[in-house]
């Protein structure tokens, strides 16, 4: 189960509309499910119907939903009955669950989690966000044994490993002129 949060709101910021695109990878991820505003803060259970246009794990290829591996597609709106960023904002606080997805596993390995087109509205659904992007991952392995390394050996690793093959051949080198 995955939970995209918001936080850092204030009675200025409150969400009133949000489109975002996670991806991840298929061969190791499946979305089964997911529930949007789990909390009502955005007032999405009062009209889902209108409150949730998402296309859930899949894309919009115009005003049709396509089922698409490794995608999920969310686009909420505020209940029309929130009068202002007020109203909004004290429903929601500094904080709240934007949805709560539900994944099974269908391979072993390291799955990026890539939030993308985040886009962001007040209570008038007016743009009030930049477009921006967030990245995580996630480790699928067997009966908790973590067979998710990094690939890529970190540089302060690297550094230290060439320090100590340089030391070793200084070290020879003496022994040699000795």
């Amino acid at each position: 189960m995955l939970d995209i949060e918001v936080s850092g709101l204030d009675s200025s910021t409150p969400v009133g509309a949000v489109g975002l695109t996670l991806t991840f990878n298929s061969a190791i991820l499946q979305g089964l499910s997911y529930i949007a505003d789990p909390g009502n803060k955005m007032g999405v259970a009062i009209n889902p119907a209108f409150n949730d246009i998402s296309c859930g794990f899949g894309v919009a290829v115009g005003p049709v939903c396509v089922a698409t591996p490794g995608t999920f597609d969310l686009n909420l709106f505020a209940d029309l009955s929130f009068a202002d960023n007020a109203a909004l904002f004290a429903a929601q606080g500094t904080g709240f669950t934007l949805a709560r997805l539900t994944f099974t596993t269908v391979g072993l390995g390291l799955s990026n989690l890539d939030l993308s087109n985040i886009v962001t509205g007040d209570v008038t659904f007016l743009n009030t966000g930049a477009n921006s992007t967030a990245t995580g991952s996630v480790c699928v392995s067997v009966n908790g044994q973590t067979s998710c390394r990094n690939s890529v050996p970190e540089p302060t690793t690297a550094l230290l490993v060439a320090t100590a093959l340089g030391g070793l051949a200084i070290r020879r080198r003496h022994k040699v002129v000795a």
